[in-house]
């Protein structure tokens, strides 16, 4: 009993601990001032929504303390769509499409600006910041918050040309890495290497690359050993030509080997033209182009393919259509790609390709992406099949007519209608 009763006292000195804490912290959140803007200006700012994927949200409100941030599109007096698209040097283009909703109906501003190669994050965040900026003076400047609002010019006084690009707009890129992974029966390596140099300018596109692919898996149960070893490498080539707004036209060839696919040696030569609906001038935001190429094939096989054949001289043609659409609501992507050996129309494929990122109502978003094939070309699969080690390892291709992979998801958030306030204590 003695103890139950010393066990019963210490519980009421926990208690009466907690209770007086929390009461102290009640205490401090009444009797400490919010430092958070005053509720009038607050009211008059106007809110906005900026829909970016890779922007620093976090940097851009503590630098544009000056509006309301809303989770939701609908809620929002001003969207921010902010795209991108990849330059010739490895860059990028940055559009930032501005437009007005509830009292800013049918007010709408486009700003565009190129990152330099290799800028750093900090700098890129504040190329944002600026551009923002930029864009909502035309919405502040008609609100009551305008008599708070200034301009700064900087004076810039070098009128030099820029100097003369040493490398005559050819960017090249290096890669490679290694996995390495093992325990008592099994080791597994992997090596992967590519180089490619491009060179891209308004009138014409030059395109290479070359990469290497080795695995290799050992397995070891008992007095079994299995070892699997798949190769492959491909050089890749092409030269697209500008004709105007709408048309382009390229050459296109090929290199590769592959012990997955069955093939020793093979290479194909391509020649294309691409029809986009759209001007290229729009296609950070917009894309519906469709292409066509046609040319010839050689392949050369490790194995004697179910044909019968150790190697093929081929004509081919291919024929796709894509849609790409960017907006505040979302983004669509789709794609339809048809191919087939001439002499025989009975040797085809075709891909289908969507993804769509769909903002619903209020917080929900639906992302949903799917791709499928419809396989009827695998001329190449070796007739002798593949052996049981190499199907559980995925070491061989197999024979089939279709394939398929989907992923569909649903977010949500909800609470107050305003992020405006950045607290970075305890992110690590």
């Amino acid at each position: 009993m003695k103890n139950s009763s010393g066990n019963s006292d210490w519980l009421k000195v926990i208690c009466k601990i907690y209770l007086t804490f929390i009461c102290f912290i009640i205490c401090l959140n009444y009797c400490y001032p919010q430092t958070d803007t005053n509720i009038a200006q607050r009211n008059m700012a106007p809110k906005i929504f900026i829909l970016c994927s890779y922007c620093d949200m976090d940097y851009i409100k503590k630098e544009i303390p000056f509006v309301n941030y809303v989770y939701h599109p609908g809620e929002a007096d001003i969207t921010i769509l902010i795209t991108s698209e990849a330059t010739a040097s490895g860059s990028y283009n940055y559009q930032i499409v501005f437009e007005g909703n509830s009292i800013y109906k049918n007010r709408t501003d486009t700003l565009n600006f190129k990152a330099k190669l290799n800028i750093s994050d900090d700098e890129l965040r504040k190329a944002f910041v600026r551009k923002i900026k930029l864009g909502l003076v035309q919405f502040i400047s008609g609100s009551p918050l305008a008599d708070n609002l200034s301009i700064n010019f900087i004076k810039n006084d070098s009128n030099t040309i820029s100097p003369p690009d040493n490398w005559d707009y050819w960017v090249f890129t290096l890669s490679g890495n290694g996995y390495f992974s093992g325990e008592k029966s099994s080791n597994s390596i992997s090596l992967w290497n590519s180089l490619s140099a491009d060179r891209i300018t308004e009138d014409l596109k030059l395109d290479f690359s070359l990469s290497n692919n080795y695995s290799e898996d050992i397995f070891t149960y008992d007095t079994l050993k299995v070892t699997s070893i798949s190769r492959s490498n491909y050089i890749y080539a092409r030269t697209i030509f500008s004709i105007d707004e709408h048309f382009s036209a390229g050459l296109f060839g090929s290199a590769y080997q592959s012990t997955y696919s069955n093939i020793d040696f093979a290479y194909y030569l391509n020649a294309g033209a691409e029809y986009d609906i759209y001007p290229y001038s729009l296609s950070i935001s917009r894309q519906f182009s469709f292409i066509y190429q046609i040319g010839y094939k050689y392949m050369k096989y490790f194995y004697v393919t179910i044909y019968d054949k150790n190697y093929d001289h081929l004509a081919q043609q291919e024929l796709s259509a894509a849609y790409i659409f960017k907006d505040t609501w979302g983004t669509i992507n789709t794609s339809i790609t048809f191919d087939n050996y001439l002499y025989d129309f009975s040797k085809k494929n075709l891909n289908i390709y969507t993804s769509l990122s769909l903002y619903l109502f209020s917080g929900f978003y639906l992302n949903i992406w799917g791709s499928f094939y419809m396989v009827h070309g695998q001329i190449y699969l070796p007739k002798e099949g593949a052996t049981p080690d190499e199907v559980l390892l995925r070491r061989r291709e197999l024979e089939t007519n279709y394939r398929y992979y989907a992923s569909i998801g649903l977010s949500y958030t909800f609470g107050s209608i305003y992020n405006n306030i950045v607290n970075p204590r305890f992110s690590r």
